[in-house]
């Protein structure tokens, strides 16, 4: 999948790019070269995905991607990047639901995605009728 290919591409390339400034740059300038990279790197993922299509194996397997991503840049950082993910890790969640039914458990008012957002993920899903998704985002 496309999504699967560019989080590869993302990975190879912070490993051949920005890992090695670790042993160039004062401690502080790297992580900050770190940290903004992620940031960009969140927001060109999370436009990627909703360019596409899912259905629940491919919300399944973009959730395992992201946490492989997660997982590799946790471990080459000092610091968490889950607060990174927080958006793209909710978009994987929607994506990866058995049924929409399942979504008002998912959402609290503290979620990193409007309702707006919400609704928008949903529509990404081949398996979701427009009308079933109103009705559970009606209920958020």
């Amino acid at each position: 999948s496309m999504v699967s290919t560019q989080s590869t591409g993302v990975v190879k390339m912070f490993g051949e790019v920005v890992v090695p400034l670790e042993s160039l740059l004062h401690s502080e300038i790297y992580h900050s070269v770190v940290a903004t990279s992620i940031s960009e790197m969140t927001e060109y993922l999370e436009k990627l995905v909703m360019t596409c299509s899912f259905g629940q194996l491919g919300g399944l397997l973009l959730d395992k991607r992201l946490r492989t991503l997660v997982s590799y840049l946790s471990s080459i950082t000092e610091w968490s990047v889950r607060e990174k993910f927080a958006r793209l890790n909710m978009i994987a969640m929607l994506l990866s639901v058995d049924g929409i039914i399942e979504i008002p458990d998912l959402y609290s008012s503290t979620a990193p995605l409007s309702i707006q957002d919400i609704r928008k993920c949903l529509k990404l899903r081949t398996d979701f009728r427009r009308e079933d998704i109103e009705k559970v985002v009606k209920e958020l």
